[in-house]
């Protein structure tokens, strides 16, 4: 796989990844509020596999890029239990 050549200033990428994390922040909150379309493009996005059994989630398996996200700590901004 290829990458493209950078094009964005530092400004720009500290802006995307400021506002990035912002939206990551707010995950839940969007969630909830989404409809069951947008609900399914948002897991489609985070999750490459996901379990459920019994309306439980069993396992799961994140998108590249996301699992930063799900391994942070219980209760820190955006990880498991923060609400």
């Amino acid at each position: 796989m290829g990458y493209l050549p950078y094009t964005e200033t530092e400004e720009e990428m500290v802006e995307y990844v400021l506002t990035f994390s912002e939206l990551m922040k707010r995950a839940s909150s969007i969630f909830k509020l989404a409809n069951d379309i947008e609900r399914r493009k948002i897991v489609h996005m985070v999750f490459t596999e996901l379990t459920l059994f019994d309306g439980k989630l069993v396992s799961y398996k994140a998108t590249e890029g996301m699992d930063i996200f799900l391994k942070r700590p219980v209760g820190v901004d955006g990880g498991p239990g923060w609400n």
